[in-house]
């Protein structure tokens, strides 16, 4: 899965940015997505593995999609289409460790959520950042704490611990990542009529080839809709939804099955924390500017 340094994608392909660093992508070939995602399985079921310190939880795998049709419902069972992979792994984060990560995100503030293009595209400053000019884009309507390298909050005791338990798991190093963005939603906030796409091309470090999704909070409604797939994940507590950008054939492109949004949440306040994790090193990429 992992080439040799210095070997690069495409040059020629139109996703590719020409000042994309020269690191080693993690994903290069057709079938680089199914081989990410059965090491994801084969590690969940490896109970040798893990390390006290990583892995305070024994977590469980539930696969609700992969290619094979294996273990999905039969709603998304169809004659002749290959569906994408998604799962969760259950019990991923302790309470404690859910509980810390909504401190830090109150920590560094909340801000209305913006959205990525256009943070990317108007250089607006990003949440983490001491700026009191944040405004709404669109239709998204929670609020947004950043937790990376260029706050600090990155290093601190559970999201590090987060960070190594992901790559191992992944084995994409955490470099790759944007950090976590951590939100929270009241009761009626939610993307509403906003079906996006996790995928944006044109980013120095490439485009998001996978997604973390981790529910720091057990929540009414308030689920994970991917309407193509006709499939909702809810939020429980310590459980991480993951799934892909980019189509197995070609890693470069965009996976339009995987577009997704939050349904509305009917009573109390979600948190949830997204992890992007990009074909290149992320960091190195956005440089001292922040901006990919």
């Amino acid at each position: 899965m992992f080439p040799r340094k210095n070997s690069r994608i495409d040059n020629n392909n139109n996703n590719r940015c020409a000042n994309t660093p020269d690191t080693n992508p993690v994903l290069s070939k057709s079938g680089d997505i199914n081989q990410l995602f059965e090491r994801i399985v084969a590690v969940g079921a490896d109970y040798t593995h893990r390390n006290e310190t990583i892995y305070p939880n024994d977590y469980s795998i539930t696969v609700h999609s992969r290619p094979d049709g294996a273990r999905i419902g039969s709603q998304n069972r169809r004659r002749g289409v290959v569906q994408p992979w998604m799962v969760t792994l259950e019990n991923f984060m302790t309470e404690d460790e859910c509980d810390a990560m909504i401190g830090d995100g109150h920590k560094e503030g909340f801000y209305p959520s913006i959205d990525a293009k256009e943070r990317s595209h108007r250089r607006t400053p990003t949440p983490n950042t001491t700026s009191t000019t944040m405004r709404t884009v669109g239709r998204r309507n929670s609020e947004t704490a950043w937790c990376t390298s260029k706050n600090n909050c990155t290093y601190r005791e559970v999201p590090d611990r987060l960070h190594r338990r992901l790559s191992e798991i992944l084995g994409i190093p955490s470099e790759n990542s944007e950090g976590f963005q951590i939100l929270k939603y009241d009761v009626g906030q939610c993307k509403c009529l906003s079906i996006h796409h996790d995928y944006i091309p044109h980013q120095r470090a490439g485009p998001r080839v996978l997604t973390v999704l981790l529910y720091l909070s057990d929540a009414d409604a308030g689920g994970t809709n991917f309407p193509m797939l006709n499939r909702t994940i809810q939020p429980r507590k310590g459980r991480a939804l993951i799934f892909p950008n980019v189509l197995d054939s070609d890693p470069m492109e965009s996976d339009v099955r995987m577009r997704h949004e939050a349904i509305r949440l009917e009573s109390g306040t979600k948190y949830a924390a997204n992890i992007w994790y990009h074909m290149h090193d992320y960091d190195l990429a956005v440089g001292a500017n922040g901006y990919n």
